[in-house]
């Protein structure tokens, strides 16, 4: 189940979407609103270019988004499909791909718990240990949340283990939100955008599953663990 899962993580760096035109993709884009001009106009960033477009959607200042992009007939940026890149709790687990494979393997995180509990009473700063502290308190419920890094891409990921199955929830700058199980037959994949779902589905061979799958749109995915919902118990 874990190869399973790593597997759909690596499609996020597929070469068909790497070499797509950022501004025409059919899949979500990653920006952040710069600042605000007349007239409802955002100075964005996107990847490593700034540039200007209009929204008659109020946006953040400051603010993270999922959107779909497309050059209109004048040449102007198009915006559509906006959504609120999620604010989750920061975890200070960063991992590479092989790391993650070797940790996610375990039949338990009771090692990473150990070495959590050890860092939190070694925090030098506020922020240093909210991140151990949520790290534990997700523990404590079965989810590990880490940050996954493959060259220069890295991205969000949550993962509770059960006996039969294994429930994920990952965030991706070129496929926005996922949250999923993952069962011995069933394969079931929730997504935010109807093209990434069509993207999921035109690259099931790289899945290399042979069971049944699933992938269906919801307009909401929530996180399997939130800190702001959970009394800080630091026993684990």
């Amino acid at each position: 189940m874990i190869d399973r899962l790593l597997k759909i993580q690596k499609l996020n760096l597929a070469s068909k979407i790497s070499k797509e035109s950022v501004f025409n993709s059919t899949l979500p884009i990653k920006l952040k609103v710069l600042a605000k001009k007349a007239g409802m106009k955002y100075l964005l960033e996107v990847g490593a270019r700034t540039l200007e477009t209009k929204s008659h959607r109020e946006l953040e200042v400051g603010g993270k988004y999922f959107a779909m992009m497309k050059t209109g007939r004048a040449g102007n940026i198009i915006l559509s499909s906006l959504a609120p890149e999620p604010k989750l709790n920061k975890t200070p687990l960063w991992l590479d791909f092989d790391q993650s494979k070797e940790l996610l393997s375990k039949n338990t995180f009771k090692e990473i718990g150990e070495f959590a509990s050890e860092q939190l009473t070694k925090s030098s700063t506020k922020e240093e240990f909210l991140q151990w502290a949520f790290l534990l308190s997700g523990l404590q419920k079965g989810v590990l949340s880490l940050n996954i890094k493959d060259g220069d891409k890295e991205h969000y990921t949550q993962v509770k283990k059960q006996k039969t199955n294994l429930e994920f929830y990952a965030l991706f700058p070129n496929l926005g939100v996922l949250r999923g199980r993952i069962s011995r037959d069933i394969l079931e994949i929730e997504v935010m955008y109807p093209t990434v779902a069509k993207f999921l589905n035109e690259n099931l061979n790289d899945l290399e599953w042979r069971g049944e799958i699933k992938i269906s749109i919801a307009s909401e995915i929530q996180p399997l663990f939130c800190m702001q919902e959970q009394l800080l118990n630091l026993s684990i």
